[in-house]
């Protein structure tokens, strides 16, 4: 299912640890080699991308516990910009959500899920599978 959808697709990293990310996008280029994955250290980054270049991704992969800019924010900041969002699904990747961070989530309507780090092929299935 996840190859079928991502053949050609681009998908944001959103992560300030480098680790992570190295981490992640190998997990993501091991689904397909025709995977654009553009890691960015800051929501602002990726916020600016997309207000530049209009490149709008099919999966966004977001920690929320960012220094700079947090996730929620970037949820928030993305939510109010017009562009076309019902093609991106935006899932947290992240070593723990706090009940806050949940009941925040519940009001945003691109949040697609919660995948606990480190992402791994099983996880990315199982998160997708959940959101059909």
């Amino acid at each position: 299912m996840f190859l079928k959808q991502t053949l050609n697709s681009t998908v944001f990293l959103i992560d300030d640890n480098e680790i992570d990310n190295f981490i992640h996008h190998r997990v993501l280029k091991n689904f397909s080699d025709s995977l654009e994955v553009l890691i960015f250290s800051s929501g602002s980054d990726a916020l600016e991308q997309l207000r530049k270049n209009r490149i709008l991704p099919q999966f966004i992969f977001l920690n929320l516990h960012l220094p700079q800019n947090s996730g929620l924010k970037f949820l928030d900041a993305f939510e109010k910009m017009d562009i076309e969002k019902k093609q991106t699904s935006i899932y947290i990747l992240s070593t723990m959500l706090f009940p806050c961070d949940m009941e925040n989530l519940k009001n945003n309507t691109n949040y697609s899920g919660y995948i606990q780090k480190p992402l791994t092929a099983e996880k990315l299935i199982s998160a997708l599978d959940k959101n059909g």
